[in-house]
C-alpha cells in the first residue's frame, strides 16, 4: 500500500468509534500531515496569538527550518495564516513572520469541507471499484 493508502486503512481498521481515532490519524489520512506537520498546527491552536518558527520550534524541540517547511505545507493548506511583524523586524536571514491558525470558526469550516470532499471521493471510489448495487445486480 502507498503512504496514503496506509493511513486510511488504519483510520478504517482502528475500530468503529470515533474514540478510536486520534487527531494524528485525521489528519494524516485527510490532509496528508505527518507527525511534525500535526504538532505545529496542534501548537498554534493551543497558542493562537501569534508565533514565529523559531518559538514554536524552541517549543517542540525542533529547529526552525523543519517547523518553516511544516508551516509551507500548512499554509498550501489554508489552514493558517501569516503576517509580517511590524514595524518590519528584520533577522539575519530576512522578514520575521507569524502563523496562526484560521479562526475557529472558519477553521472548523474548512476542516468539516475537507471531510466531506473526501467522503465524496470515497463513496465514488467505492462505487467504481465495488459495482454491484445491492440486490446483487451490476450497474
Amino acid at each position: 500500500m502507498k503512504n496514503g493508502d496506509d493511513s486510511l486503512y488504519r483510520l478504517i481498521t482502528a475500530g468503529h468509534s470515533a474514540n478510536s481515532l486520534s487527531i494524528h490519524d485525521l489528519f494524516e489520512c485527510l490532509l496528508g500531515l505527518n507527525e511534525l506537520e500535526t504538532n505545529v498546527f496542534l501548537y498554534l491552536v493551543e497558542n493562537a496569538g501569534g508565533n514565529c518558527c523559531g518559538g514554536i520550534g524552541e517549543a517542540l524541540g525542533k529547529n526552525r527550518t523543519s517547523v518553516q517547511r511544516a508551516m509551507t505545507k500548512l499554509l498550501g493548506l489554508r489552514l493558517v495564516e501569516r503576517e509580517q511583524t511590524f514595524p518590519q523586524t528584520i533577522t539575519q536571514k530576512g522578514y520575521m513572520y507569524v502563523y496562526k491558525p484560521l479562526p475557529m470558526p472558519e477553521l472548523q469550516d474548512r476542516l468539516l469541507s475537507l471531510i466531506e470532499e473526501a467522503k465524496s471521493r470515497m463513496v465514488e471510489l467505492v462505487m467504481r471499484e465495488f459495482p454491484e448495487t445491492y440486490d446483487g445486480t451490476r450497474t
